[in-house]
């Protein structure tokens, strides 16, 4: 027969995880890697006001950079990768 498993999570210690300065800090260089990675014309955006969790995105901001999206480039996808190291 099998056991039943009771998880308590501590939502304190995981939002005071989530909003911790050295997770936020290695979220923005993430981010800044990825935007650096993209090309000329990408910026990141920081969302400080998240309820449950610190996030940032990497946005293009330049009217080429958006024409090199739109035109189905892919360069935002081809630099998810410099994020991960």
């Amino acid at each position: 027969m099998p056991w039943k498993t009771k998880t308590i999570l501590n939502w304190e210690g995981a939002k005071a995880t989530m909003h911790h300065p050295l997770i936020i800090s290695d979220i923005n260089r993430r981010a800044w890697q990825i935007a650096h990675a993209a090309g000329p014309g990408y910026t990141v955006k920081q969302r400080h006001k998240r309820v449950v969790r610190y996030g940032a995105e990497v946005r293009a901001y330049s009217y080429d950079a958006k024409r090199r999206e739109q035109d189905g480039e892919g360069t935002l996808m081809g630099a998810i990768n410099a994020g991960r190291v």
